[in-house]
């Protein structure tokens, strides 16, 4: 992401020196001192871009900012954490429990009792009874059990 246009650069290059000094300075609101700087400089690009940020998408740049630091699974966490509330189908497709394929009547027939003999022979499908997991994460002591 970049801006061709250097006049638009050094127009909004400023406002941020302004913004990021007082990032880090003691929050007093005096003419001259550095939060009163960030204060205007703030002004200026909101005023530049015609809108500011709602509370969400504050929230959301802060949160990013936090978690930018950390490895993949906090990037991947937090795209999780924002975007699942939005998208309630997604969850659906995406949450498995042993438990709701073990007991479908679907995969089994009377799933409720206790019948041993349903993996004899064929067998059930492949990840329809996976007590100990499977694919790469298949537990490794499942053949004592």
């Amino acid at each position: 992401m970049s801006i061709k246009d250097f006049k638009h650069v050094a127009k909004v290059a400023h406002p941020f020196h302004l913004i990021t000094s007082g990032l880090v300075s003691v929050p007093i609101d005096f003419l001259g001192v550095p939060f009163n700087h960030a204060k205007k400089g703030g002004k200026m690009l909101r005023d530049e871009n015609d809108k500011g940020l709602n509370d969400m998408e504050i929230s959301d740049k802060i949160v990013g900012l936090f978690l930018a630091s950390f490895g993949s699974i906090s990037a991947t966490l937090t795209f999780v954490l924002n975007y699942l509330p939005e998208f309630l189908d997604v969850h659906d497709k995406t949450y498995w429990s042993v438990h709701t394929t073990n007991r479908n009547p679907k995969y089994f027939l009377d799933p409720e009792k206790f019948d041993p003999s349903r993996f004899g022979g064929k067998g059930p499908a492949p990840y329809t009874f996976v007590p100990f997991g499977g694919g790469p994460r298949l537990c490794p002591r499942k053949e004592y059990s």
